[in-house]
Protein backbone atom coordinates (compact mmCIF):
# COMPACT_ATOMS: atom_id res chain seq x y z
CA UNK A 1 0.00 0.00 0.00
CA UNK A 2 0.97 3.43 -0.51
CA UNK A 3 3.41 5.31 1.96
CA UNK A 4 4.94 8.47 2.23
CA UNK A 5 7.71 7.82 -0.19
CA UNK A 6 4.87 7.24 -3.09
CA UNK A 7 3.37 10.39 -1.85
CA UNK A 8 6.19 12.04 -2.56
CA UNK A 9 6.55 10.81 -5.73
CA UNK A 10 3.43 10.66 -6.86
CA UNK A 11 1.80 14.12 -5.66
CA UNK A 12 5.47 15.76 -4.75
CA UNK A 13 5.73 17.94 -7.51
CA UNK A 14 2.24 19.92 -6.31
CA UNK A 15 4.07 22.79 -4.42
CA UNK A 16 1.99 23.96 -1.15
CA UNK A 17 1.03 26.93 -2.86
CA UNK A 18 -1.08 25.05 -5.09
CA UNK A 19 -1.78 22.27 -2.84
CA UNK A 20 -2.17 23.39 0.89
CA UNK A 21 -0.23 21.64 4.02
CA UNK A 22 -2.05 18.56 4.89
CA UNK A 23 -1.64 15.91 7.57
CA UNK A 24 0.82 13.83 5.29
CA UNK A 25 2.70 16.60 5.19
CA UNK A 26 3.28 16.93 8.83
CA UNK A 27 4.10 13.25 8.96
CA UNK A 28 6.80 14.18 6.22
CA UNK A 29 8.58 16.66 8.33
CA UNK A 30 8.40 15.31 11.90
CA UNK A 31 9.96 12.45 10.07
CA UNK A 32 12.67 14.77 8.30
CA UNK A 33 13.32 15.59 12.14
CA UNK A 34 15.26 12.36 12.70
CA UNK A 35 17.50 13.14 9.86
CA UNK A 36 20.75 14.26 11.33
CA UNK A 37 21.75 17.94 10.55
CA UNK A 38 24.94 18.50 12.80
CA UNK A 39 27.37 20.95 10.29
CA UNK A 40 24.57 21.24 7.66
CA UNK A 41 22.10 23.69 8.86
CA UNK A 42 23.40 26.21 11.22
CA UNK A 43 21.91 26.93 14.58
CA UNK A 44 21.00 30.41 14.09
CA UNK A 45 18.44 31.86 11.30
CA UNK A 46 21.56 33.87 9.53
CA UNK A 47 22.10 30.90 7.33
CA UNK A 48 19.16 29.24 6.66
CA UNK A 49 19.32 26.26 3.70
CA UNK A 50 16.93 24.51 1.57
CA UNK A 51 15.97 20.68 1.97
CA UNK A 52 17.54 20.37 -1.77
CA UNK A 53 20.66 21.71 -0.81
CA UNK A 54 21.30 19.91 2.81
CA UNK A 55 20.43 16.76 1.18
CA UNK A 56 23.39 17.68 -1.28
CA UNK A 57 25.50 18.21 1.55
CA UNK A 58 24.23 14.81 3.64
CA UNK A 59 24.95 12.66 0.19
CA UNK A 60 28.76 14.51 0.25
CA UNK A 61 29.45 13.54 3.92
CA UNK A 62 29.21 9.90 4.49
CA UNK A 63 30.53 10.48 8.12
CA UNK A 64 27.57 11.89 8.84
CA UNK A 65 25.62 8.33 7.77
CA UNK A 66 26.85 7.18 11.22
CA UNK A 67 24.63 9.18 13.01
CA UNK A 68 21.72 7.83 11.43
CA UNK A 69 18.72 6.79 13.58
CA UNK A 70 18.01 3.99 10.63
CA UNK A 71 19.05 3.25 7.11
CA UNK A 72 15.32 4.44 5.81
CA UNK A 73 16.14 7.38 7.27
CA UNK A 74 18.74 7.99 4.64
CA UNK A 75 16.29 7.14 1.88
CA UNK A 76 14.06 9.54 3.42
CA UNK A 77 16.66 12.47 3.13
CA UNK A 78 17.21 11.50 -0.44
CA UNK A 79 13.68 11.90 -1.57
CA UNK A 80 12.74 14.82 -0.07
CA UNK A 81 15.71 16.39 -1.46
CA UNK A 82 14.75 15.61 -4.75
CA UNK A 83 11.14 16.22 -4.40
CA UNK A 84 9.81 19.74 -5.52
CA UNK A 85 7.19 20.29 -3.08
CA UNK A 86 9.83 20.02 -0.47
CA UNK A 87 13.42 20.80 -1.74
CA UNK A 88 13.11 24.90 -1.74
CA UNK A 89 11.93 25.04 1.43
CA UNK A 90 14.44 26.57 3.72
CA UNK A 91 15.84 25.06 6.98
CA UNK A 92 16.51 27.49 10.47
CA UNK A 93 18.28 27.28 13.86
CA UNK A 94 18.97 23.52 13.90
CA UNK A 95 19.56 22.20 17.79
CA UNK A 96 20.38 19.03 18.88
CA UNK A 97 21.27 18.61 22.45
CA UNK A 98 22.26 15.25 24.38
CA UNK A 99 23.61 15.25 28.08
CA UNK A 100 23.90 12.47 30.20
CA UNK A 101 24.04 14.23 33.04
CA UNK A 102 21.28 16.93 32.55
CA UNK A 103 19.31 13.47 31.53
CA UNK A 104 18.00 14.91 27.78
CA UNK A 105 17.72 14.38 24.48
CA UNK A 106 16.32 17.20 22.58
CA UNK A 107 16.27 18.30 18.67
CA UNK A 108 14.52 20.29 16.58
CA UNK A 109 14.42 22.41 13.11
CA UNK A 110 11.93 24.81 12.18
CA UNK A 111 10.83 24.31 8.25
CA UNK A 112 9.87 27.67 6.25
CA UNK A 113 7.06 26.59 4.46
CA UNK A 114 7.30 29.32 2.06
CA UNK A 115 3.92 31.15 2.31
CA UNK A 116 4.70 33.01 5.41
CA UNK A 117 4.37 30.32 7.71
CA UNK A 118 6.53 28.07 9.09
CA UNK A 119 6.82 24.29 10.67
CA UNK A 120 8.48 23.49 14.04
CA UNK A 121 9.49 19.87 13.73
CA UNK A 122 10.86 18.07 16.85
CA UNK A 123 12.76 14.90 16.57
CA UNK A 124 11.95 11.69 18.70
CA UNK A 125 13.33 9.26 20.81
CA UNK A 126 16.94 8.58 19.19
CA UNK A 127 18.92 5.47 20.23
CA UNK A 128 20.86 6.77 22.44
CA UNK A 129 19.93 5.05 26.60
CA UNK A 130 19.86 8.91 27.70
CA UNK A 131 16.92 10.07 25.02
CA UNK A 132 15.09 6.32 26.24
CA UNK A 133 16.10 7.38 29.99
CA UNK A 134 14.12 10.91 29.68
CA UNK A 135 11.11 9.12 27.60
CA UNK A 136 10.68 6.96 31.08
CA UNK A 137 10.63 9.87 33.42
CA UNK A 138 7.84 11.29 31.80
CA UNK A 139 6.30 8.30 33.38
CA UNK A 140 6.50 10.44 36.69
CA UNK A 141 7.69 13.60 35.88
CA UNK A 142 5.30 16.40 35.03
CA UNK A 143 8.22 17.88 33.29
CA UNK A 144 11.37 16.88 31.71
CA UNK A 145 14.37 18.85 30.74
CA UNK A 146 13.71 17.76 26.84
CA UNK A 147 9.67 19.41 27.06
CA UNK A 148 11.49 23.24 29.22
CA UNK A 149 13.80 22.72 25.86
CA UNK A 150 10.69 22.39 23.51
CA UNK A 151 9.16 25.70 25.01
CA UNK A 152 12.45 27.70 25.06
CA UNK A 153 12.77 26.85 21.34
CA UNK A 154 9.75 27.28 20.34
CA UNK A 155 9.32 30.66 21.98
CA UNK A 156 13.09 31.65 20.37
CA UNK A 157 11.73 31.13 16.83
CA UNK A 158 8.56 33.17 17.06
CA UNK A 159 10.61 36.11 18.32
CA UNK A 160 12.76 35.60 15.15
CA UNK A 161 10.34 34.73 12.42
CA UNK A 162 6.80 36.54 12.08
CA UNK A 163 3.82 34.05 10.63
CA UNK A 164 2.02 31.54 11.41
CA UNK A 165 2.96 28.37 13.03
CA UNK A 166 2.51 24.70 13.08
CA UNK A 167 4.11 22.64 15.68
CA UNK A 168 4.75 18.70 15.17
CA UNK A 169 6.83 15.67 15.62
CA UNK A 170 6.77 12.10 16.58
CA UNK A 171 6.63 9.81 19.49
CA UNK A 172 8.38 11.55 21.89
CA UNK A 173 8.63 14.56 19.16
CA UNK A 174 4.95 14.89 19.22
CA UNK A 175 4.98 14.93 22.99
CA UNK A 176 7.17 18.04 23.04
CA UNK A 177 5.08 19.72 20.09
CA UNK A 178 1.87 19.42 22.38
CA UNK A 179 4.55 20.94 25.29
CA UNK A 180 5.59 23.37 23.44
CA UNK A 181 2.47 24.29 22.32
CA UNK A 182 0.20 24.45 25.34
CA UNK A 183 3.10 26.32 27.77
CA UNK A 184 4.52 29.14 25.32
CA UNK A 185 3.86 32.41 26.50
CA UNK A 186 0.43 33.36 25.17
CA UNK A 187 0.90 35.64 22.46
CA UNK A 188 3.47 32.82 20.59
CA UNK A 189 0.19 30.44 21.20
CA UNK A 190 -2.22 32.51 19.28
CA UNK A 191 -0.01 32.41 16.48
CA UNK A 192 -0.36 28.34 16.38
CA UNK A 193 -2.36 27.05 13.59
CA UNK A 194 -2.23 23.35 14.57
CA UNK A 195 -0.05 21.12 16.55
CA UNK A 196 0.63 17.83 15.35
CA UNK A 197 1.40 13.97 17.31
CA UNK A 198 2.22 11.25 15.25
CA UNK A 199 1.83 8.19 18.02
CA UNK A 200 3.40 9.91 20.47
CA UNK A 201 2.87 10.19 24.09
CA UNK A 202 0.43 12.87 25.38
CA UNK A 203 1.18 15.23 28.41
CA UNK A 204 1.51 13.75 32.61
CA UNK A 205 -1.80 14.47 34.43
CA UNK A 206 -0.74 17.33 35.98
CA UNK A 207 0.41 18.98 32.80
CA UNK A 208 -3.04 17.81 31.04
CA UNK A 209 -4.99 20.27 33.66
CA UNK A 210 -3.18 23.34 33.19
CA UNK A 211 -4.91 26.48 31.04
CA UNK A 212 -2.15 26.78 28.38
CA UNK A 213 -3.06 23.10 27.29
CA UNK A 214 -7.43 23.98 27.63
CA UNK A 215 -6.26 26.83 25.38
CA UNK A 216 -4.68 24.85 22.54
CA UNK A 217 -6.82 21.49 22.61
CA UNK A 218 -9.37 22.66 19.43
CA UNK A 219 -5.82 22.65 17.67
CA UNK A 220 -4.27 19.22 18.72
CA UNK A 221 -4.40 16.79 15.49
CA UNK A 222 -3.11 13.01 16.88
CA UNK A 223 -2.38 10.29 14.21
CA UNK A 224 -1.69 6.84 15.67
CA UNK A 225 -1.62 3.10 13.77
CA UNK A 226 -4.33 1.01 14.60
CA UNK A 227 -2.01 -1.19 17.63
CA UNK A 228 -0.71 1.85 19.23
CA UNK A 229 1.03 1.31 22.51
CA UNK A 230 3.49 4.80 22.65
CA UNK A 231 0.35 7.13 21.45
CA UNK A 232 -1.93 5.70 23.60
CA UNK A 233 0.52 6.41 27.05
CA UNK A 234 -0.08 9.13 29.31
CA UNK A 235 -3.25 11.76 29.06
CA UNK A 236 -4.61 10.96 25.48
CA UNK A 237 -8.27 11.90 26.34
CA UNK A 238 -9.44 9.82 23.03
CA UNK A 239 -7.93 12.77 20.85
CA UNK A 240 -7.22 10.91 18.00
CA UNK A 241 -7.31 9.77 14.43
CA UNK A 242 -6.66 6.13 13.81
CA UNK A 243 -4.33 5.46 10.39
CA UNK A 244 -3.82 2.11 8.94
CA UNK A 245 -0.43 0.33 9.47
CA UNK A 246 1.34 -2.27 7.15
CA UNK A 247 3.42 -3.35 10.34
CA UNK A 248 2.12 -5.82 13.22
CA UNK A 249 2.27 -4.94 16.97
CA UNK A 250 4.77 -2.10 18.49
CA UNK A 251 6.53 -1.98 14.73
CA UNK A 252 3.31 -0.11 13.58
CA UNK A 253 5.09 2.75 15.54
CA UNK A 254 7.31 3.15 12.36
CA UNK A 255 6.00 5.71 10.02
CA UNK A 256 7.33 4.18 7.41
CA UNK A 257 4.44 1.54 7.36
CA UNK A 258 1.93 4.15 7.56
CA UNK A 259 -0.47 3.98 4.62
CA UNK A 260 -1.52 7.24 2.66
CA UNK A 261 -4.53 8.25 0.10
CA UNK A 262 -3.45 11.20 -1.74
CA UNK A 263 -3.25 13.92 0.89
CA UNK A 264 -4.75 11.84 3.75
CA UNK A 265 -3.74 8.78 5.51
CA UNK A 266 -5.74 5.75 5.33
CA UNK A 267 -8.42 6.16 8.59
CA UNK A 268 -9.91 4.21 10.09
CA UNK A 269 -12.48 3.35 12.30
CA UNK A 270 -10.97 2.41 15.83
CA UNK A 271 -7.86 0.76 17.60
CA UNK A 272 -7.74 -3.06 18.10
CA UNK A 273 -8.13 -5.02 20.75
CA UNK A 274 -4.65 -5.39 21.54
CA UNK A 275 -3.89 -1.65 21.80
CA UNK A 276 -7.05 -1.45 24.30
CA UNK A 277 -5.64 -4.05 26.57
CA UNK A 278 -2.25 -2.45 26.86
CA UNK A 279 -4.14 1.10 27.13
CA UNK A 280 -5.92 -0.40 30.01
CA UNK A 281 -3.24 -1.90 31.57
CA UNK A 282 -0.61 0.79 31.51
CA UNK A 283 -2.98 2.93 32.76
CA UNK A 284 -4.39 0.59 35.68
CA UNK A 285 -0.84 -0.11 36.35
CA UNK A 286 -0.13 3.61 36.80
CA UNK A 287 -2.98 4.58 39.29
CA UNK A 288 -1.87 1.58 41.30
CA UNK A 289 1.92 2.47 41.44
CA UNK A 290 3.15 5.51 43.07
CA UNK A 291 4.96 8.18 41.49
CA UNK A 292 7.69 7.66 44.00
CA UNK A 293 7.76 3.84 43.70
CA UNK A 294 7.68 4.77 39.32
CA UNK A 295 10.99 6.57 40.03
CA UNK A 296 12.64 4.15 42.33
CA UNK A 297 11.57 1.36 39.10
CA UNK A 298 12.96 3.66 36.56
CA UNK A 299 16.08 4.52 38.23
CA UNK A 300 16.85 1.00 39.39
CA UNK A 301 16.45 0.01 35.35
CA UNK A 302 18.62 2.24 33.94
CA UNK A 303 21.03 1.88 36.87
CA UNK A 304 21.20 -1.93 35.35
CA UNK A 305 21.40 -1.26 31.56
CA UNK A 306 24.20 1.76 32.63
CA UNK A 307 26.22 -0.91 34.09
CA UNK A 308 27.04 -2.19 30.27
CA UNK A 309 28.60 1.13 29.67
CA UNK A 310 27.23 1.63 26.54
CA UNK A 311 25.78 4.86 25.55
CA UNK A 312 23.46 3.37 22.31
CA UNK A 313 21.56 0.30 22.17
CA UNK A 314 23.54 -0.24 19.09
CA UNK A 315 26.45 -0.39 21.30
CA UNK A 316 24.60 -2.56 23.62
CA UNK A 317 23.73 -4.95 20.68
CA UNK A 318 26.76 -5.30 19.69
CA UNK A 319 27.99 -7.22 22.20
CA UNK A 320 24.88 -8.94 23.61
CA UNK A 321 26.63 -11.07 25.94
CA UNK A 322 28.83 -8.52 27.67
CA UNK A 323 25.79 -6.46 28.04
CA UNK A 324 23.98 -9.35 29.66
CA UNK A 325 26.90 -10.44 31.81
CA UNK A 326 27.21 -6.61 32.92
CA UNK A 327 23.41 -6.27 33.86
CA UNK A 328 22.92 -9.57 35.71
CA UNK A 329 25.78 -8.61 37.71
CA UNK A 330 24.55 -4.91 38.29
CA UNK A 331 20.98 -6.74 39.33
CA UNK A 332 23.20 -8.96 41.72
CA UNK A 333 24.79 -6.09 43.68
CA UNK A 334 21.57 -4.00 44.18
CA UNK A 335 20.62 -4.15 47.84
CA UNK A 336 18.13 -6.24 49.02
CA UNK A 337 15.34 -3.59 49.59
CA UNK A 338 15.70 -1.96 45.86
CA UNK A 339 15.13 -5.87 44.63
CA UNK A 340 12.62 -5.91 46.83
CA UNK A 341 10.64 -2.72 45.07
CA UNK A 342 12.09 -4.14 41.73
CA UNK A 343 9.67 -6.76 41.88
CA UNK A 344 7.27 -5.61 43.40
CA UNK A 345 6.51 -3.03 40.77
CA UNK A 346 7.04 -5.54 38.49
CA UNK A 347 4.42 -8.00 39.98
CA UNK A 348 1.89 -4.89 40.14
CA UNK A 349 2.41 -4.47 36.48
CA UNK A 350 1.39 -8.34 35.60
CA UNK A 351 -1.46 -8.10 38.15
CA UNK A 352 -3.09 -5.61 35.90
CA UNK A 353 -2.20 -7.67 32.84
CA UNK A 354 -4.05 -10.52 34.14
CA UNK A 355 -6.64 -8.76 35.26
CA UNK A 356 -7.74 -7.04 31.98
CA UNK A 357 -7.21 -10.69 29.91
CA UNK A 358 -9.47 -11.84 32.07
CA UNK A 359 -11.83 -9.30 31.81
CA UNK A 360 -11.17 -9.31 27.74
CA UNK A 361 -11.64 -13.46 27.77
CA UNK A 362 -15.23 -12.68 29.22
Amino acid sequence: MPDIYDYMAWRGDLGLARDGFNEVDNLVLSAFAYVPLDGIVPADCAGAVSIGEAARKFADSPEIWKLLRMQKDKRLFEAIGRCPRFADLRLHCYANVISRREETQFSAVTVDLGDGSFFVAYRGTDNTLVGWKEDFNMGFMPQVPAQSAAVAYLEGMAALLHGPLRVGGHSKGGNLAIYAAAFCAPPVQERIVAVYNNDGPWLHAEAARQPGYLAICDRLRAFIPQTSIIGLLLEHEGRYCVVRSRQRGLFQHDFYSWEVAGPKFVHLASVTGGSRFVDHTVKAWLSECAEEQRALFVETLFRIINATGAKTFQEMGGSWHRSALAMLKSYIALDKDTRRALGKTLRLFMKAAGRHLIDGLK
